[in-house]
């Protein structure tokens, strides 16, 4: 209960973290009063609340932290395409391959990105399109724990200017009210070899 009030008073919604842990306990409770002919209920019992009350401190973290890595649904058997709009600089670097985590605001919009949808990168001033497969979601409070977490010689830095790299050059994009209400995401992509001129 407490993780979904705290995860409703931070992101203003109701949240929940199918995690790998919560799965585990659900299944241990399932399988409990099956044991209970062979296996000391005290200790059984025992070792599967510990299991539980990891699960729920790991599921708080990730919601208070906003290190939920988003996962692909399986049982939904469907990908989806976004579409981004990129200055020209930074969408030539990912067409050539040397920027291959794109940084966002982690806002409604991005939350329904998950790995292995595809986003569809339009250059701002030609108007030619560039796919590419998400490989990963990198969530953070903000950019500045982005920074000091993911390589920046992938965000668009190069060598030229990696040593000025600051995460306030992300405040021209974003405010810093904006980053403490949503979060940031470093969207991890491979580049589909396909594009298009409109």
């Amino acid at each position: 209960m407490a993780n979904i009030i705290s995860g409703f008073v931070l992101q203003k919604k109701l949240v929940t973290v199918h995690s790998v842990m919560n799965k585990i306990t659900g299944g241990l409770l399932f399988v409990l009063p099956l044991t209970a002919g062979f296996i000391d209920l005290r200790y059984s019992a025992a070792i599967v609340s510990a299991i539980a009350v990891f699960a729920a401190v790991q599921e708080g973290h990730y919601i208070r932290t906003g290190r939920i890595e988003t996962k692909m649904n399986n049982d939904i058997n469907r990908e989806e395409i976004h579409h981004m709009k990129l200055d020209p600089a930074p969408y030539e670097m990912i067409k050539s391959g040397s920027k291959t985590t794109e940084l966002r605001l982690f806002d409604e919009k991005r939350r329904r990105i998950n790995p292995g949808d595809t986003i569809v990168f339009t250059n701002n001033e030609t108007g030619e399109k560039l796919f590419t497969r998400v490989l990963k979601l990198h969530c953070f409070k903000d950019f500045e724990e982005l920074y000091k977490a993911l390589p920046l010689m992938q965000c668009g830095y190069s060598e030229d200017d990696i040593d000025k790299a600051s995460p306030s050059d992300m405040e021209q994009y974003y405010s810093i009210e904006e980053q403490r209400r949503y979060g940031v995401v470093g969207i991890e992509l491979s580049r589909l070899e396909l594009t298009t001129d409109e």
